[in-house]
């Protein structure tokens, strides 16, 4: 008969063992696309698991080759006058973005996927409204992200021209920025009052 130290030590390694199998199954499991056959019987053991401590995977980062080698998201803001200012697209500073894959991501979701997006979308646009009219203390008219970026050229132009890129732009969007009404405006109708 083996003693219940010995007992308790074996149980509480068969468990932790369970447990690490468990979770390296749920690793594994986020790999597997939950369109195939088995995946969503198998998703669904592992589903409260994975969502609860954030090791889910989004593909929609793996779903096509690279297109550009280097995109620059840009705040292009309109004024009154017509005359088109470019910003920093990081809020409120209106800095500029450092070369970031993530910020890249979200720029380029905000410009490509604004229909997927769309209250992310309107979100930035009034705040960077705002950021410019802070900044400025001139209410722009518009404002729109530009992404400036290196599009690829396929392996068989590369070859032939030997460059591997050309510029190219993408652009969202015009939002309108609300204009606030004229002071003097506000201050007469309230003393008519």
């Amino acid at each position: 008969m083996l003693p219940r130290l010995v007992i308790l030590k074996l149980l509480l390694r068969a468990t932790a063992c369970a447990a690490l199998l468990y979770h390296l199954c749920a690793v594994a499991i986020t790999n597997l696309p939950r369109n195939t056959a088995l995946g969503p019987a198998l998703h669904a053991w592992f589903a409260p698991y994975t969502s609860y401590f954030g090791l889910w995977q989004d593909w929609a980062m793996f779903t096509t080759i690279p297109y550009y080698s280097r995109l620059v998201p840009t705040l292009e803001v309109k004024q009154s006058n017509g005359t088109t200012v470019d910003y920093g697209p990081l809020l409120p500073e209106l800095r500029a973005a450092p070369d970031s894959l993530r910020l890249t991501s979200l720029f380029g979701r905000l410009v490509w996927s604004r229909s997927t997006y769309s209250s992310l979308a309107n979100r930035y646009d009034r705040t960077a409204c705002r950021a410019v009219q802070h900044q400025t203390s001139v209410s722009p008219a518009s404002v729109r992200i530009r992404l400036d970026g290196q599009r690829l050229h396929a392996l068989e132009k590369v070859r032939a021209i030997g460059e591997t890129s050309y510029p190219q732009q993408a652009t969202s969007g015009v939002f309108s920025c609300p204009q606030k009404p004229n002071a003097h405006r506000n201050t007469t109708s309230q003393g008519a009052r």
